[in-house]
């Protein structure tokens, strides 16, 4: 059985260094969209990378970027399963439409929107909140029940956000870090698989260098998980009109903390 995983927005407001009234005032802020998608679906046709999106980096990321697990685009012309994905830099459609339809294998995880100050860090996690329970076999034969609390399996991205040339705004080490439960140790003599989580950590890297304004396509291809799809946008905002950046985009059930009885070890993104 399969469950929902809760969504948790945690958002790390670091400081480096100290500002002044004046600088305070006058310091801009960024403004972080991002949506997440899990595709269960065949992908095929043409996406272009219309942007050096590693300008400005002392070390430029290219196989991260090119040939490894990320790969960067602006434009595309998709049929996901039966689904056909247009994209630009000002809009995603999916069937002519800016939401995937259900029961599409497309899967929208989370959507938050993030303001903060350049130089601080932010992470977001959408994790269980459901325990992992097991047995283990005692010396006189006996099975001893287990409860791990909070085991926090699931997806965390996490990244930096620094001042880039030409206006733009990297996004140093942006990662994404997945942590499920692999297996399970054997109990001698039982067939069950209700013995002690192994747990493993799947964890990506790279960073990037984006305009502002413009949305960005990071498709991410996990070990344990699959797919991702992500939806990045990135602007600057004027400290004083912080407040004034608009409404947050409507909230879906990925939104909300949806708990769930089933072990947290079956969990499915």
């Amino acid at each position: 059985m399969k469950r929902r995983i809760s969504l948790m927005v945690l958002i790390s407001l670091l400081f480096l260094g100290s500002y002044s009234g004046a600088d305070a005032k006058e310091q801009k802020r960024v403004q972080i969209q991002l949506q997440v998608f899990k595709i269960r679906a065949d992908i095929s046709g043409k996406t272009s990378l219309t942007d050096h999106v590693w300008e400005g980096l002392d070390h430029p990321p290219y196989r991260l970027t090119r040939h490894g697990p990320f790969k960067f685009f602006v434009l595309a012309e998709l049929t996901v399963g039966k689904v056909k994905f247009v994209a630009d830099e000002k809009a995603w459609t999916w069937d002519g439409k800016d939401r995937p339809p259900s029961d599409s294998g497309i899967q929208l995880l989370a959507e938050p929107q993030i303001l903060g100050n350049l130089g601080n860090k932010f992470s977001i996690a959408l994790q269980s909140t459901q325990p992992i329970e097991y047995f283990e076999k005692r010396t006189d034969g006996l099975f001893e029940h287990h409860r791990i609390p909070e085991a926090n399996t699931g997806l965390a991205i996490s990244t930096r956000v620094e001042k880039g040339p030409s206006n733009r705004i990297i996004l140093r080490d942006f990662t994404i870090s997945l942590d499920s439960v692999s297996q399970r140790k054997p109990i001698k003599g039982v067939t069950l698989n209700v013995g002690k989580p192994v747990f493993d950590r799947e964890r990506l890297k790279t960073s990037a260098s984006l305009k502002p304004g413009k949305y960005y396509a990071i498709e991410v291809m996990t070990k344990k998980e699959g797919m991702l799809l992500l939806r990045l946008r990135v602007d600057w905002v004027e400290r004083k009109k912080a407040r004034d950046v608009g409404p947050l985009p409507p909230k879906t059930g990925a939104d909300q903390q949806t708990p769930s009885d089933a072990p947290a070890d079956q969990a499915s993104f």
